[in-house]
């Protein structure tokens, strides 16, 4: 069983952005696996590897569908993401010096911080996008 389980409540209305969503979701209960095996390291930096990228994937898709909708707190949800991408890098390098003295702390900050943005930050802008996919009223034509 999953550690951290995708519901509807966390659904933002974009099918493809919920998609990205129940991946990271995948790679952090992921990334849980192996640190509760007490995997090798380079068993880990690889799924790091894979959620920091995959996270930037969707951090970019997520961006562009914002300006698109002209979101205007584009800017803070940008914030946040760079301020995570710093995060995770000063973690990997904890990682990198301190070993597996870090695992879990690595693996409960990711977790917290996914759902805290989902459920939080990325909820902000779910009215936004689905009034932007809203197809506009036809005027009605006089007979």
């Amino acid at each position: 069983m999953a550690l951290l389980e995708w519901n509807d409540k966390m659904s933002v209305g974009v099918p493809a952005l919920d998609e990205d969503h129940k991946k990271l979701l995948a790679l952090v209960n992921e990334l849980h696996s192996v640190v509760r095996k007490q995997s090798p390291p380079d068993a880990i930096e690889r799924v790091m590897r894979d959620l920091v990228s995959y996270a930037d994937y969707h951090f970019e898709a997520e961006e562009r569908l914002m300006r698109l909708a002209r979101y205007p707190d584009l800017e803070a949800h940008q914030r946040s993401h760079e301020e995570l991408g710093k995060q995770v890098e000063a973690m990997g390098q904890r990682f990198l010096r301190e070993g597996p003295a870090v695992r879990i702390k690595m693996f409960d900050f990711l977790s917290d911080w996914l759902m805290r943005h989902i459920l939080g930050e990325d909820m902000k802008y779910k009215d936004a996008l689905a009034a932007r996919a809203r197809p506009k009223a036809v005027p009605e034509t006089e007979a």
